[in-house]
This record gives C-alpha cells, structure tokens and sequence, in this order.
C-alpha cells in the first residue's frame, strides 16, 4: 500500500492511503507509511526538509511543569536574605513561618524585646521584632520573585 501524509508545523497532521488522499498530501515510502500506520500520535513525528520523518515526542506539558515547580521549590530552599544590620538570615519557607511567629510573639511582649536567633552562617543573635519582620519582607519578595511559573 502507498502512503501519504499531510504536514502542519514540521510535523505529521495525518496519514493518508495513497489513493485517497487529498491533494496538499505529501507521498511517503511504504516503511514510514508502515511505521506511522502502527504509531499511537501522528504529531509525535517530525517530517524535515528533505522528506525525512523522525520520531520526536512532543514534550509532555505536565512533566515540564512539574519540573519548573522542583526547580522553583529548590530556589525558594536556598533563600537568604540580608538586613540593613547586616545579618543574613535564611529565608525558606520554614523559615519565613518562624519568622512570623516569632514576629507575633515579640509584638505581644512588647518594646525591647528579643528572642535568640541563629543566623545563616549559625551565628546566634539576639533578634528583634523589627529585624525579624525586615528579614521576612525581604525574603518574602525573593520568594514572590521566582514563584510565578512561565
């Protein structure tokens, strides 16, 4: 049996029996004809310049997006953030939520207040509500900056 294909994009849109095919149809050798007859998507093949039919998947929407987010969650893992003081602190998504609630508890003790932290570099200060609540916008904004995917 002769085959024919139509093209849309580089790539195979439809197989055809030689003899009814429509015009715009391309004819093709009887082994490529064969091979896409048995394929399960027509577009997973590629048709060059030269004729030339290829088996080239289509990428799989999913599968990239899920990939963005793993490369997205290991960016967010690596966070840190510097304060006007000069502390770097990380700025995970843990440790954004520490931050927060140590946040509330200093608001509630009052002015002055302080609650021991460990810094990046596991340098331990004593950090203040205002520290703390700079160190979670900045990283919050780091965050926000690589968190909507293309």
């Amino acid at each position: 049996m002769d085959y024919a294909i139509t093209i849309e994009g580089g790539r195979v849109a439809e197989l055809f029996n030689a003899a009814s095919a429509p015009a715009e149809a391309v004819a093709i050798s009887i082994d490529d004809g064969e091979m896409l007859r048995r394929a399960s998507r027509f577009a997973d093949y590629t048709v060059s310049v030269e004729g030339v039919i290829d088996y080239d998947p289509l990428p799989d929407p999913a599968a990239a997006r899920n990939a963005a987010k793993a490369a997205r969650a290991a960016t967010v893992e690596r966070i840190r953030v510097i304060t006007a003081a000069g502390h770097e602190f990380d700025g995970d998504e843990v440790s954004q939520g520490r931050m927060a609630r140590a946040v509330i508890g200093l608001s509630a003790a009052g002015p002055g207040a302080t609650i021991p932290w460990v810094l990046a570099d596991n340098t331990a200060i004593a950090a203040t509500a205002a520290e703390l609540t700079e160190a979670l916008i900045l990283a919050g904004q780091a965050q926000a900056a690589v968190w909507v995917l293309a």
